[in-house]
């Protein structure tokens, strides 16, 4: 159970428990930077059922449930092009990349902000209810 989304993309194979789901189709960097992305952790957390400790319930109903824009190629690409950078980044953490990381999921959470045409005063509410 989390606040934010835990979404990764992977090349290898790899097997998981009944606790994690795996996709499989297209534009699965795309889907992996929306999914992750502040907004999407704002709306699951005032979605999503919780547990008794009020951490919302990632099911695999409530993410089927985030409407996603459909971007166009430019759109999709930018975001494409922030996830490689994040996967990059993580790789080189614990070398002082963790303000890296955070930089580029800033940026990816401004991307993401445009994708679902907020304003300038939606995203700043959005930000404030993300710091509580």
């Amino acid at each position: 159970m989390t606040e934010q989304g835990r979404f990764a993309y992977s090349t290898e194979e790899m097997y998981c428990n009944d606790k994690a789901f795996v996709m499989s189709g297209e534009s699965l960097k795309y889907l992996c930077g929306v999914l992750n992305s502040s907004l999407v952790a704002w709306l699951v957390g005032r979605t999503a059922l919780t547990t008794g400790m009020g951490l919302p319930q990632w099911k695999k109903y409530t993410v089927e449930a985030v409407p996603v824009p459909r971007p166009n190629e430019e759109e999709e690409r930018t975001v494409v092009v922030l996830v490689e950078r994040l996967i990059e980044a993580a790789r080189h953490e614990d070398e002082g990349g963790g303000k890296q990381v955070a930089r580029i999921e800033n940026e990816l959470d401004q991307v993401v902000y445009r994708l679902y045409g907020l304003d300038d005063n939606e995203v700043a509410a959005v930000v404030r209810r993300l710091a509580k």
